[in-house]
């Protein structure tokens, strides 16, 4: 029996006490979601536009300000006394949306990659090859393309702790120490890795919520690949770009790196077990299938079985059918332990998040809410008279300063009911206003309630100063622009 003096039971550990001013912005957030709607209507908003107005204004301010759990539970209860519907039917609405269902089932088919070591021996197996000793800068691009590559697959954040630990193991071994800048530019360029990774997948999580959202608004489907293509481009053009301003822009000393081993960073083992190669192939085959889905004809039977019959959804819970019922040896073991798994990978604050985002966006755009009657009235002076090019500057640079601030889902959310309204009118190709509003939303890198990882980053004082973080984290964003631009307006011409 394995021993368990070290266990502290969940109710016995100590957790870290609310933030000053915590409990005003709930009570600011919370006004806005339950007292809004009493306000007089603004046309054409409708009093029960009023309503689910503030629902959706709060959620977001709290999402931003305080948490993501409980004001998702309390946007679903105020939908559910709005009028728009009944608790039940919001309940249905959001935990029963496909979008929850699918993020579970990613979670435990991904997140076994990520428990049973397969992300951590493909990060060191590609970081720790021979032709990067002596080449520092390419060793560095190299890391940071590994965890982009890593991070397309599993988009965790324990990715980030993955790769900060064996940088903070770099550094002892070859002398560099905080305040040095290929510290600080290792560390955030491994979290814009990160981040950029993420951003290239549309179907998993909180992104394809807002691809859901968008489709539904705008009256299309993005088309996952043409996604993924465009993504790729922006992620490697903006790390590559990044590892040279490393060098030519910010002076970055590399010289410490020249004789240093990447080899010490493999693996303990020379080769994955059958469990990790089992657990990879799946993962490979449902992302392919995702993908082949996407590419063939849409008139194909394919097509049409693969996106609108089984759904990305579907396509998931079948290959955490196959990680559940695929024997891992003659005695007939299971592949995976499931609660085990399940446990370790699962983000309830995320799938929360996501149902209550995709239920109060849906009533915020009906017809009777009034708001997208409203957004024309309001945003139309900014859009009218733009051009297809125009437009999709807009949405970009909306995009990139809204999720600097606050919450990426809920500012993506709010951003498509206002935009695509104006996307026929003006010749905008929806596909690329979409593609642009999606991945950039994803990049909310400066202030640390932007995003986990924008937290995260702000909070490891002990390597980095925060004047250099902040300034560091505004050249990533000013950088992943200069590429996200032209990349976008180059496919709005071919798309």
């Amino acid at each position: 029996m394995a021993e368990m003096t070290n266990f502290v039971h969940p109710a016995q550990q100590e957790y870290k006490p609310f933030k000053p001013g915590y409990f005003i912005n709930s009570i600011i957030g919370l006004a806005l979601i339950f007292g809004f709607g009493f306000l007089p209507a603004i046309e054409p908003l409708t009093p029960l536009g009023m309503k689910l107005l503030g629902i959706f204004l709060g959620m977001v301010y709290l999402f931003t300000v305080c948490d993501v759990t409980w004001p998702s539970i309390a946007a679903i209860i105020a939908l559910g006394l709005s009028g728009y519907c009944t608790i039940n039917e919001a309940i249905a609405a959001s935990m029963g949306h496909p979008v929850v269902f699918q993020s579970i089932m990613a979670y435990l088919v991904t997140g076994a990659m990520q428990y049973y070591g397969v992300a951590e021996f493909v990060a060191r197996w590609i970081i720790s090859r021979k032709c990067f000793r002596g080449r520092p800068m390419v060793f560095t691009y190299a890391y940071f393309l590994a965890f982009t590559f890593v991070c397309i697959i599993i988009n965790s954040v324990a990715m980030i702790f993955l790769g900060w630990t064996i940088l903070y193991g770099v550094y002892r071994m070859t002398g560099y120490k905080r305040g040095d800048k290929y510290v600080t530019l290792s560390l955030i360029g491994l979290v814009l890795s990160f981040m950029m990774g993420g951003a290239v997948v549309p179907f998993r999580s909180w992104q394809y919520s807002l691809v859901m959202q968008y489709g539904e608004a705008a009256g299309i489907e993005i088309n996952f690949a043409v996604f993924m293509a465009v993504g790729a481009i922006i992620t490697f053009g903006t790390i590559t770009l990044y590892t040279l301003a490393m060098k030519y822009i910010f002076k970055t000393d590399f010289s410490k790196l020249r004789d240093f081993d990447p080899q010490s960073l493999k693996s303990e083992y020379a080769h994955m077990n059958k469990r990790q190669t089992i657990v990879l192939v799946v993962n490979a085959v449902v992302i392919g299938v995702i993908l082949l889905a996407s590419i063939v004809p849409s008139s194909s039977f394919i097509y049409e079985f693969f996106n609108n019959t089984l759904s990305t959804a579907g396509i998931y819970g079948i290959g955490a059918i196959a990680l559940c019922l695929i024997p891992l040896n003659k005695k007939r073991q299971p592949l995976i332990e499931f609660f085990d798994v399940a446990a370790f990978s699962m983000r309830w604050e995320v799938i929360l998040m996501v149902g209550a985002t995709m239920a109060v966006a849906s009533a915020v755009i009906s017809e009777q809410s009034g708001l997208l009657a409203f957004a024309s009235t309001a945003l139309g002076p900014l859009f009218v008279g733009k051009g297809p090019i125009g437009v999709l500057l807009i949405v970009i640079l909306l995009s990139a300063l809204l999720t600097n601030i606050g919450s990426n889902i809920g500012f993506g959310a709010l951003l498509i009911p206002m935009v695509t309204p104006f996307l026929a009118p003006t010749g905008a190709n929806p596909v690329v206003v979409g593609i642009a509003l999606i991945y950039v939303v994803n990049m909310g890198l400066i202030l640390p309630g932007a995003s986990a990882p924008a937290a995260i980053i702000h909070s490891n004082t002990e390597w980095m100063d925060s004047k250099e973080i902040y300034k560091v984290l505004c050249f990533s964003m000013a950088l992943t622009l200069l590429v996200a631009i032209p990349t976008l307006v180059v496919a709005n011409a071919i798309v």
